[in-house]
């Protein structure tokens, strides 16, 4: 039996989330945890413990160098 790999994708502007997260529905076996900003994806990142973090780097509340150094 697989894993399935957790990912939380960060990201504040919506259509470029939702492309993204469409590209990698089709292409990978990932349960996806999204975010639409720094600080809704540190809860996120504290509630899941994805595997893999993507966050863009200017976003809303943390910015995504923040959220890579907590």
């Amino acid at each position: 039996m697989s894993k399935h790999y957790k990912l939380l994708y960060a990201e504040d502007e919506i259509e470029t989330r939702k492309n993204i997260v469409s590209y990698i529905n089709d292409n990978y076996k990932l349960d996806i945890i999204e975010a639409d900003d720094g600080k809704q994806a540190w809860e996120s990142y504290l509630e899941h413990k994805p595997d893999i973090l993507i966050t863009d780097l200017l976003m809303p509340n943390i910015c995504g160098l923040e959220l890579i150094e907590k």
